[in-house]
């Protein structure tokens, strides 16, 4: 992991201190540390976003790690589906929020997009226009269930070539889901054309560029133990999902919940389950702890920042603040020392995961 970024930021504060004009007015979505020439220089440094799924108001909102102030009125960017972006009335309907959200650099919708955001919840699945001809948020494929064939999907990763992969544990409720999907999304009007594994217990899905895999995690209902395991993905128009065995390795504890990406070391990924927060090693098949504080059981969601000196970023369901699947807080650590830096509070949101908002998969 790089240099830590804690001296700067006390410098560049310093420095705004001694200004007398206010750094901001009500309603700037650059709201906290912030004159162009900072804001610039630790974009240069640090991938500058965060994404929050809010179940409350059914919205993809975007902020800036450093604003201090997570309301929509200074976010990046806040999304929900419209009929002027493409979709219909079900899918807007069908929406109960992000309960995953991912902006990738794609090559699958020419002429569109090319780098798109794959966005998943419950019973709802979309892919929407970040980058390109089309307006951001513009639809560029989407399918949905009735709340009666729910499978509670629960991750996404939005592949290289524009198809979506999702995770579901399964819906006890309803009896749909527990599997691994891959979705052919090369026709905007065809929501059915998958291929799918089952794999009871699957939240995360995370691609792998160096290796050409798709990695998960789930339960094994052979042996009922829990792994993380490895994929390949077909192709653009012929998606398959075949796992290569030789990298599945039994996991710490059970309920996985989240896979990413461990920015500035492409060997290896996050990993967190019910036991708690670890490095994985795909070469070694070793699971590390997580340092300090940040190595907490039952994380939705973990991840760093790409960029030198990155944070990790965390979030965990708050039962008092907000109920069993939800939180109302982002936190921030150091990634070496294990150390709580900063908290970041939506207020007015139901946050299931908090991610990196970056468009490189590693």
């Amino acid at each position: 992991m790089k240099k830590y970024i804690s001296c700067f930021l006390m410098v560049v504060l310093c420095i705004l201190s001694c200004k007398t004009e206010p750094l901001n007015s009500p309603g700037d979505a650059k709201e906290s540390i912030a004159s162009k020439e900072s804001i610039a220089a630790l974009e240069s440094t640090i991938n500058p976003f965060i994404a929050i799924g809010n179940a409350e108001n059914k919205t993809l909102e975007v902020y800036h790690w450093w604003n201090t102030n997570w309301t929509p009125s200074t976010a990046y960017w806040v999304w929900t589906p419209t009929t002027a972006q493409g979709f219909s009335s079900t899918g807007i309907a069908n929406f109960d929020g992000p309960y995953d959200h991912k902006v990738r650099y794609v090559d699958g919708f020419p002429g569109k997009a090319t780098s798109a955001v794959g966005i998943v919840g419950h019973r709802w699945l979309g892919i929407v226009a970040y980058d390109g001809t089309y307006a951001r948020g513009q639809k560029l494929w989407g399918t949905y269930w009735s709340a009666a064939q729910d499978p509670s999907v629960h991750g996404c990763e939005l592949l290289p070539n524009g198809n979506l992969a999702v995770a579901s544990p399964g819906n006890t409720a309803t009896g749909y889901g527990a599997w691994v999907r891959i979705y052919d999304t090369s026709d905007v009007n065809v929501g059915n054309d998958f291929v799918s594994v089952s794999l009871p217990s699957a939240r995360a899905v995370s691609w792998d560029p160096d290796n050409n895999l798709l990695w998960t995690a789930g339960r094994d209902d052979n042996d009922g133990k829990y792994y993380i395991m490895a994929f390949t993905t077909g192709t653009r128009t012929n998606p398959q999902l075949i796992e290569q065995t030789s990298r599945r390795t039994e996991a710490p504890g059970q309920y996985p919940h989240d896979i990413s990406p461990y920015y500035g070391d492409t060997n290896k990924l996050w990993y967190a389950d019910h036991s708690g927060l670890y490095i994985y090693n795909k070469t070694t098949k070793q699971f590390l702890p997580a340092t300090g504080a940040s190595n907490r059981a039952q994380l939705k969601a973990a991840g760093n920042q790409d960029g030198d000196g990155g944070y990790l970023v965390e979030t965990k369901a708050d039962p008092i603040g907000c109920g069993t699947y939800c939180t109302k807080k982002v936190e921030f650590y150091n990634p070496v020392t294990g150390v709580l830096e900063f908290t970041r509070i939506a207020s007015h949101a139901q946050i299931y995961r908090a991610r990196v908002f970056t468009r490189p998969y590693n």
